[in-house]
């Protein structure tokens, strides 16, 4: 088992090499093609200086150079994506040679028989049982710690709910003042007959 795990993560760390160097050549020439682009469209603004329709020129050389580096992008896109999706594969690949060492290390249960048995005094002496300590709970510790958090999340929203209400309470006590202070407007004069057909 472990020899499989091992010849996984030698493959994959083979693999991500060669994935490594593929990509380089690749982003150094998307980089080249790039500042190709930006240099092309500088000499085409210059050209575009001696001519007549100055506007009609640059805006054709910005599409024309847009153009490039959006297909740039994309193909760039297109690596990271790959890097991504790579490196993730990665990971899991290391996980499960982890998982498969942790497993291959774990010795043997100790059979219920020989618990059970008491031993002899030169049992004990030449080969020694070791207790079978109780196993760690660190789901259960986890499961604690999650819930300490949720309660206190739960404990900050009821603070901020509190605190928003006696905000809004305050607001419509002081908006009811200025209205006690404000005097009434005048009602609008009514239009005369002759507007009204």
């Amino acid at each position: 088992m472990r020899r499989y795990a091992w010849v996984l993560a030698v493959l994959a760390a083979a693999a991500a090499t060669a994935a490594d160097d593929s990509e380089r050549i690749e982003r150094e020439r998307i980089d080249r093609e790039r500042a190709a682009a930006n240099a092309r469209f500088e000499v085409q603004q210059a050209e575009c200086q001696s001519r007549f329709a100055v506007t009609a020129c640059i805006d054709r050389a910005r599409a024309e150079r847009r153009d490039t580096l959006d297909r740039l992008t994309e193909q760039q896109h297109t690596l990271d994506e790959a890097r991504r999706k790579r490196r993730a594969a990665q990971r899991t690949a290391n996980i499960q040679a982890q998982i498969e060492r942790a497993e291959s290390d774990r010795a043997p249960p100790v059979p219920r028989a020989v618990e059970s048995r008491a031993p002899r005094r030169d049992d004990a002496a030449v080969n020694p049982v070791p207790r079978a300590e109780p196993p760690h709970d660190a789901s259960a510790a986890a499961a604690r710690e999650r819930d300490a958090a949720e309660r206190a999340s739960r404990e900050r929203y009821a603070a901020r709910q509190r605190a928003a209400q006696q905000d809004r309470e305050k607001n419509a006590e002081r908006v009811a003042e200025r209205a006690k202070k404000k005097p009434r407007a005048a009602p609008l004069p009514e239009p005369p007959a002759s507007a009204i057909r």
